[in-house]
């Protein structure tokens, strides 16, 4: 087995000087250096150490395609930020094709802004994958730059999965201006681009003024994805502008049965809307009407204040008179007590000199002459 130094050293070398037998190493030895690097990159990525970093840095300091390309898969999925410099340089080295997909990849997985120019060089690539990877990581790093390059890769044939990812990677930037460009060069249905597509204007659309928002999205009436259509035919329900009504009145007898219940809602909230904003209101109506309103309102809780304060009044004095009466008959039924008590007291000592003088005794002589006197009748009537 030969060193790694004594490898790289046979892999320089130039040829033609003397035979292949003396100075290129024998094939078994060509193999086992590669092989031993590529094993500890196994081992690495089955049982981290801190001395991992140093075995993919190796790897991908190796000049074998194989284990380059494995050394950045490594460093990829254990996040070694260290090597980063290293896979920016492979990605936009002349390398293999395996080696720059897989240092593209690996920087995706782990995002930094100083790859951001690699990036940018590879959506230029030949290889549809390294062009996912690559549109993937500008979207990761918001890359403003990159939305002239990520349109113009929409524009590209077919439903390949760098369409898809430049498509999503225009929503993560978060930009809408590049909505109806995006829309323009998508015209399929139902794949995922067209869905990638729908996802970009529900999370763009809203972010542009409500005047730009309406005219994008009537463009995209007439487009194919229905997912589309739909987001744009539900939002023009909800800004109500009156513009917007002739393109959904048209859209009537063209759209999918599908979506014609939402197209006639949307259609009606906007002629509502355009309705009021045609009614006239001369001379300021609305605005007297409103101040009336407001008059009346502040009358009525006045008012309300009037009857509360009556009602507290009238329990008030309610109370007051209450009291009073209760006081008047409480000295009633004292004086009553006290005549009472007078009344009992002749007639609880019939001996005493004041009952023999009030009552005289009735069958004295004086007593009936007295009374046959002043009868009008005299003694004869009283004996009849």
């Amino acid at each position: 087995m030969i060193t790694g130094i004594a490898f790289a050293a046979s892999l320089l070398m130039p040829q033609g000087t003397t035979s292949d037998d003396e100075m290129s190493p024998a094939p078994s030895a060509l193999q086992a250096e590669p092989s031993e690097v590529y094993r500890a990159l196994l081992a690495a990525e089955t049982n981290p150490t801190p001395g991992a970093a140093q075995t993919i840095a190796a790897g991908l300091a190796s000049g074998h395609p194989e284990v380059t390309a494995r050394a950045a898969w490594s460093a990829g999925k254990l996040q070694m930020r260290e090597v980063i410099p290293q896979l920016i340089e492979l990605s936009q080295a002349p390398t293999a094709l395996l080696v720059r997909r897989q240092a593209i990849a690996a920087l995706s997985a782990m995002p930094d802004p100083r790859s951001e120019e690699a990036a940018l060089e590879t959506l230029e690539s030949e290889d549809l994958t390294a062009r996912t990877f690559a549109a993937r990581l500008l979207g990761q790093l918001k890359t403003s730059a990159a939305i002239a390059p990520l349109v113009k890769l929409l524009s590209k044939q077919g439903d390949g999965d760098d369409r898809v990812q430049a498509m999503l990677a225009l929503s993560d930037i978060g930009d809408p201006q590049p909505l109806l460009a995006a829309a323009c060069a998508i015209s399929s249905d139902g794949s995922q681009l067209d869905h990638a597509l729908a996802f970009a204007f529900q999370s763009l659309s809203n972010k542009l003024p409500p005047e730009n928002e309406c005219q994008t999205l009537l463009a995209v009436l007439d487009h194919p994805s229905t997912s589309v259509r739909r987001h744009a035919i539900a939002r023009l329900g909800k800004l109500r502008n009156p513009s917007s009504t002739q393109a959904l009145e048209e859209r009537l007898t063209k759209e999918d049965e599908h979506l014609l219940p939402l197209l006639q809602a949307s259609l009606g909230s906007v002629q509502e809307q355009a309705l009021r904003s045609s009614s006239p209101d001369p001379d300021g109506v609305s605005g007297g009407l409103s101040e009336t309103r407001r008059k009346l309102a502040a009358g009525s809780f006045i008012c309300l204040l009037l009857s509360i304060a009556t009602f507290l009044l009238w329990r008030v004095n309610r109370r007051r008179r209450a009291q009073a009466w209760a006081a008047v008959a409480a000295q009633s039924q004292e004086h009553l007590s006290q005549d009472a008590s007078l009344m009992e007291e002749p007639w609880t000592n019939p001996g005493s000199p004041s009952h023999t003088q009030e009552y005289p005794d009735p069958s004295a002589q004086g007593f009936r002459q007295e009374t046959e006197a002043f009868h009008p009748t005299g003694r004869r009537s009283l004996r009849r």
